[in-house]
């Protein structure tokens, strides 16, 4: 399995990636949610503007406690690997979804 190096400023920018693949969203479909931008979760997740009222707002759009948002429930080594596998699962769908969408058109 490829590793990629991932930098993050806090636990708390991967718990917000973690709990959005976890219940399939892009990042578009989050700030959909949210009824905000999609730069809105991408700063999130980069942990640009991450205050209490934005751990809210995402919390409530990701069905899970803010608190959740900040202390995670596995060590950070499993945290990152499911982050990954969560990931490529996710980009799998979003493909093949792209894909029989094409299809149909013809």
């Amino acid at each position: 399995m490829l590793y990629k190096r991932i930098e993050y400023e806090s636990v708390e920018t991967l718990l917000i990636k973690y709990f959005r693949l976890l219940r399939n969203f892009s990042q578009q479909r989050l700030a959909e949610e949210c009824k905000r931008t999609k730069s809105f979760v991408s700063d999130a997740e980069n942990g640009l503007n991450i205050r209490r009222s934005t751990r809210i707002t995402l919390a409530f759009a990701l069905n899970v406690e803010p608190w959740q948002l900040v202390k995670p429930e596995m060590p950070l080594h499993e945290l990152l690997e499911k982050i990954e596998e969560l990931d490529i699962a996710f980009k799998k769908n979003s493909y093949q979804g792209r894909v029989k969408r094409k299809g149909r058109r013809r």
